[in-house]
């Protein structure tokens, strides 16, 4: 078994996991539950190591100042320590660690000391992890800081060099490096481009249960070499360690078989699958997950990769728990999420906002339904140009109904343009009409008033002997319609003419008798 590398033992280290001991205020010791190993756990630094501190004493750890009172002294360690037994470790040429047969507790024993002077203190330079292991104990920490540094290198970008390292690593049976070696070989990363190396050295890490090959190896074989059984069992036993893709990969294969006629317990499995994909935080798997739980949806996957509706009706707690997955999605950024919740929607200005968010991740059939919406105003909001730029995306991306509906909009707008102009058209010479009206009227006005004042002049004017002063005729009124003088006004006009000359007959009359 190889070491895990030292970050490894931090990650999954549990939080409220109790240390074996406290070697410092900082520094605590522990195990790691999947190898077995003890390491030293620096919590200031929040940073893992196989190395004791220097200032780690084992007998101050575990006792501390009741040391006195607990273990006998140490002069008297070696007087009944047996010649005949064996060291528990040889710390160097000169000191031994045995443990004392009564107390069962460790001790350093001195053998070349006249005397056989013995300690509970660690010799100063002794190192757990140098001293303790065997030759091929040693040789796996060698490989594990070859490990170290080769990701280091791998992290850096140097990948050369680092594929150099883990091959070295992968021939000598390390698994890990095996598995990143095969990333390398899958990614034509620092080495050519290799799937068939890449499948063979993932089925080495694989055989020696490590999930993540397990899940590459199964996508390898799924998609190079078209054997879906076979990934399916990779992908199977990667699950059962928790993997995530894994889990996702094996419910849709296991949607896919039983397209929409499996049992309820096959049903149910698919949707526990997906369930752990989704907990761990797999989007897709919300997804799915989302739209099998709100819809009671058929888990075989559609023609767009999303389960199909099916009956009976959903129950509420399901409705509940898949609006959470797919809002879960929907926050994490995934379109196909923000579709299937504005499908879900009632509101129209929410509807609206799910597929705008949709539609900004480019999801096509949530960029033609905003389309839609914005065209017929659903939201309360018109905006043919944004429609056109969708309708315009979906068409790029192939979708037929786009290409006609745009089709059908551009028409429409040209449609509208022209039918706008020939308004502003109609507006603008019905105006310049009613002006030239009103300016044909307003001459005819001048001209009447300058026919009256002629032939109010003409009839005479002032005064006469008996009369008093000459009442003024009203002005001619122009009918607005014929742009001629009224009835009313003409015969006010006559009447005004009789009358003066009437007025200057007797005038003329009465003059000549007083002559």
């Amino acid at each position: 078994m190889s070491l895990p590398a030292p970050a490894l033992l931090s990650a999954r280290r549990p939080p409220n996991q109790p240390p074996l001991s406290q070697v410092s205020p900082t520094v605590s010791k522990h195990i790691d539950f999947e190898s077995g190993l003890t390491y030293y756990y620096d919590a200031s630094a929040q940073t893992s190591s196989y190395d004791r501190p220097e200032s780690y004493s084992t007998s101050l750890d575990a006792f501390g100042e009741a040391r006195n009172e607990l273990l006998p002294a140490a002069d008297i360690l070696s007087s009944r320590r047996s010649n005949a037994q064996t060291p528990s470790e040889d710390v160097d040429e000169v000191w031994s660690k045995y443990v004392d047969a009564e107390t069962g507790y460790p001790y350093y024993y001195n053998s070349s000391s006249s005397t056989g002077e013995s300690s509970y203190e660690r010799p100063a330079g002794f190192s757990t992890i140098k001293s303790s292991m065997t030759a091929t104990q040693r040789g796996r920490v060698n490989m594990l800081k070859l490990y170290n540094e080769a990701c280091s290198l791998q992290g850096s970008g140097d990948y050369r060099s680092a594929a150099a390292v883990f091959q070295t690593l992968a021939d000598q049976g390390h698994p890990l490096a095996a598995h990143n070696l095969a990333r390398l070989h899958e990614r034509g990363q620092g080495v050519d481009r290799d799937p068939v190396a890449a499948i063979r050295l993932y089925s080495v890490a694989a055989e020696k249960n490590v999930p993540e090959s397990q899940y590459s190896l199964g996508c390898l074989v799924r998609d190079v070499m078209a054997d879906n059984d076979e990934a399916a069992a990779l992908f199977e036993m990667a699950a059962e360690q928790g993997h995530a893709g894994a889990a996702y990969n094996l419910a849709v294969h296991l949607a896919q078989e039983a397209d929409g006629g499996g049992s309820a317990e096959e049903e149910e499995r698919i949707v526990d699958l997906y369930r752990v994909a989704a907990s761990k935080g797999h989007v897709k798997a919300a997804v799915n997950l989302g739209v099998l739980l709100a819809n009671n949806g058929d888990p075989s996957p559609a023609g767009d990769g999303m389960p199909r509706p099916a009956k009976p009706p959903p129950t509420k707690e399901q409705v509940a728990e898949g609006r959470k997955w797919l809002t879960v999605a929907a926050d994490a950024g995934d379109g196909a999420a923000s579709f299937n919740l504005a499908l879900a929607e009632e509101d129209k200005e929410r509807m609206a906002g799910y597929l705008e968010a949709a539609a900004e991740k480019g999801h096509v059939s949530a960029s033609y339904n905003l389309a839609k919406t914005l065209i017929r105003g659903d939201a309360g909001k018109v905006d043919l140009d944004r429609a056109a730029e969708l309708l315009n995306f979906c068409a790029d991306e192939g979708d037929p109904k786009a290409t006609r509906d745009a089709r059908k909009l551009m028409k429409a707008a040209r449609a509208q343009e022209r039918e706008a102009y020939e308004k502003v058209k109609a507006d603008r010479e019905r105006e310049e009409a009613e002006a030239g009206e009103r300016e044909r009227l307003r001459l005819e006005q001048m001209r009447i008033d300058a026919a009256q004042k002629a032939m109010i002049e003409s009839a005479g004017g002032g005064g006469g002997a008996g009369g008093g002063e000459e009442q003024a005729a009203a002005p001619v009124q122009v009918d607005r319609k014929r742009g001629k003088p009224t009835n009313e006004a003409v015969l006010r006009v006559k009447a005004a003419v009789a009358k003066r000359k009437k007025e200057k007959e007797e005038r003329e009359a009465r003059e000549k008798e007083g002559r």
